[in-house]
């Protein structure tokens, strides 16, 4: 077949298009509505290809959201929905008593130029009477903008090729930053929700929970809500960072993701008034966070393995490098446990150059089972039992620095002891034990704030993986 009997072929094909799709565009009209008509810009043909598929699909739900905020309710079980080698299109009808088609044209333009690929989109509307509503204005080509676009088609200025490329990179680079941008909600919501189960969780040995302040003096359950309501945009941050450092760049990683959490303790001292809420919970939520991210967006899905993988990729060395310092007599509390206790005194550094054991084995299987048994929607009380056994059952094995730090060695195995007795008693339906020691813990000013913060971070993974399986 000769190229001209292709393109006679060709216009034949992209003509019947046509008009069947105005017919369809004619048939809801005719239905008491005007039409919302959404179809892209692509030059060339087949007009789907790569992923312009799913960048269409998103752009309905956009374009329904979008009229939604204007009390105009589009039926996505309602469209007219085609898509073939001539092109996507969507029909939406709107009960012309409503609104004008006029009104309908205007939001239309609003949405267009709103959009970072808007000149990707056509979006028509026809009135009730199958009338193609105009705005009178000259659209600038999408590729050089520098004249209207019919000029820039008739003259054939730009190769077909070149354009379908230039909208392919665009629309991958859109649903790229998309996806990063969705999953830094959803991964911060995560982490701040599970920073929040855990301060709720109340009674707590020692620890700050709705109705107490613990062991502590200096805060309160609303010093911890107002820290944990400072995070979300950090976390978000920390998400962002997977699109920035190369998987080879093990160095760059950890200061990326200090620097991000030295805002976050910055924004948490700017609403606590300096007081330290979550310095330690920062540290390993914002290690968490990055490493679950990376995951996901390697994988497609959240595998705990590659987790734990990523965590001591990442964090390979760390106690060595940053326990081991030479500090003229200025050490860190991290730092006076570790000269003192050595490996046993590593704190959350040499929690996460092993890749979070206490997390793995001890936290996440107790909230994962006791969460697949509740559901997604568990009552308050009933999630209590599940997190005061997973927080129990971190305790009897973490070496807590901050017990550790202010206590020392023998109250610190004391505590382990005592947790593996109520945990014991807990599993049996008797809180007893674990009674006496939250009353225990708070006269003598015990805070096994580390253990929490496990705690939070157990959660954290949990919840990833049961979005992410």
């Amino acid at each position: 077949m000769s190229i001209e009997t292709d393109q006679i072929t060709l216009a034949a094909i992209m003509a019947k298009s046509r008009e069947r799709r105005w017919q369809q565009k004619l048939e809801l009209a005719g239905q008491g509505n005007h039409v919302i008509s959404v179809q892209l810009n692509v030059p060339g043909y087949p007009k789907v290809f790569g992923r312009l598929d799913e960048f269409f699909s998103l752009i309905s739900q956009e374009i329904a959201d979008f009229f939604r905020s204007y009390c105009i309710f589009l039926d996505l079980k309602e469209q007219v929905c085609e898509s073939d080698d001539t092109g996507s299109m969507t029909l939406f009808g709107v009960p012309a008593d409503i609104i004008s088609a006029r009104q309908l044209k205007v939001i239309s333009e609003q949405f267009e130029e709103s959009h970072p690929l808007g000149r990707f989109i056509d979006v028509d509307i026809l009135d009730v009477t199958g009338e193609a509503i105009s705005s009178g204005k000259l659209k600038p080509c999408f590729y050089c903008q520098a004249a209207p676009a019919f000029i820039c088609r008739r003259e054939n200025k730009h190769d077909i090729n070149v354009l379908r490329e230039f909208i392919e990179s665009k629309v991958n680079r859109f649903l790229a930053k998309r996806a990063t941008g969705q999953l830094a909600h959803t991964l911060s919501a995560f982490a701040c929700r599970a920073l929040l189960h855990e301060v709720s969780l109340t009674p707590k040995p020692g620890l700050v929970t709705r109705t107490d302040a613990g062991a502590h003096t200096d805060m309160d359950f609303t010093t911890f809500l107002d820290a944990i309501g400072s995070f979300a945009p950090y976390f978000q941050d920390i998400v962002r960072l997977t699109d920035q450092i190369e998987d080879k760049d093990n160095s760059a990683v950890l200061p990326a993701i200090r620097r991000i959490g030295l805002q976050m303790e910055g924004a948490m001292n700017g609403v606590t008034n300096r007081v330290n809420t979550h310095k330690g919970a920062i540290f390993l939520m914002a290690l968490a966070v990055f490493c679950a991210a990376k995951v996901i967006r390697k994988k497609g899905i959240f595998k705990l393995g590659a987790f734990v993988c990523e965590v001591q990729r990442i964090s390979i060395g760390l106690v060595q490098r940053e326990l081991c310092l030479k500090t003229n007599g200025k050490s860190t509390h991290g730092q006076k446990c570790f000269e003192q206790y050595g490996l046993e005194g590593s704190g959350a550094r040499g929690e996460v150059e092993q890749g979070f054991p206490s997390v793995v084995y001890y936290g996440l299987p107790v909230i994962k089972e006791g969460l697949e048994k509740l559901g997604v929607t568990p009552k308050d009380e009933d999630l209590r039992v599940v997190l005061v056994e997973a927080l129990l059952n971190i305790m009897t094995v973490n070496n807590d620095t901050n017990v550790l730090f202010r206590h020392g060695w023998e109250v610190l195995e004391e505590i382990k002891r005592k947790s593996a007795d109520a945990l014991l008693a807990w599993r049996k339906g008797d809180n007893a034990l674990y009674l006496q020691m939250v009353d225990e813990c708070r006269k003598r000013r015990i805070s096994p704030g580390g253990s929490a913060d496990l705690l939070s971070v157990s959660m954290f993974v949990c919840y990833c993986d049961n979005q992410f399986r």
